[in-house]
């Protein structure tokens, strides 16, 4: 089952960049076969009768249907790429909860304010989905499995004051790389809480 999963992710990973290319083609015949692994993997959990419900994946792909699916004007695809890439990030969320709950190393939960969620739909975050998501799974991985105390690694640094402090921040590296992601983690649960310049979340 996290095979299938993982495997879903990368595709969606790989969907997030041929957004950006603009390749219609290439993009609805990619979602085409997003669509048949996510049936796949449909039937596989009824069969084991799975607690794994992707919704955000299906609104992704109904909106897909809705929106995109029979547009072949570039101009006209343009207008709708912003929220589909938005819902596609959302799927991704969901796909790694699911990832971490099947490998069973913690019991770790993930959240993510409403605040965090919008700020991702600014074309600087839209831009750059892909190198967002691989910092959280980063971060959600090494609280996870470190055993270190206090965290010695910048995926967790400890904000000290201002109005986020006891919470703590992460480096995202170029092309924003004067971006953070701020994030709580207590009682084995991590929220992304927000995201920005340095100077945005006053950590200067």
């Amino acid at each position: 089952m996290n095979d299938k999963l993982t495997e879903l992710r990368e595709l969606m990973n790989e969907i997030l960049n041929i957004f950006d290319n603009l390749d219609l083609r290439y993009l609805k015949t990619k979602i085409y076969y997003l669509e048949q692994k996510n049936n796949e993997l449909q039937l596989q959990i009824q069969k084991e009768k799975r607690d794994i419900i992707l919704n955000k994946l299906n609104v992704f792909l109904y909106s897909y249907h809705q929106e995109l699916d029979e547009i072949n004007d570039l101009e006209l695809a343009q207008i709708v790429i912003p929220d589909l890439k938005a819902k596609l990030s959302l799927a991704l969320n969901e796909i790694e909860y699911f990832i971490l709950k099947a490998t069973k190393k913690s019991n770790i939960k993930i959240e993510y304010t409403k605040n965090y969620l919008n700020k991702l739909k600014k074309k600087t975050y839209l831009d750059n989905l892909k190198l967002i998501k691989n910092i959280e799974t980063k971060i959600i991985n090494y609280l996870q499995t470190t055993t270190e105390r206090p965290y010695k690694n910048n995926l967790a640094k400890y904000i000290i004051m201002g109005k986020y402090k006891g919470y703590f921040h992460a480096w995202i590296p170029r092309p924003i790389d004067n971006h953070r992601i701020v994030y709580k983690f207590e009682d084995k649960k991590i929220i992304f809480w927000d995201i920005g310049t340095h100077n945005e979340l006053g950590l200067d």
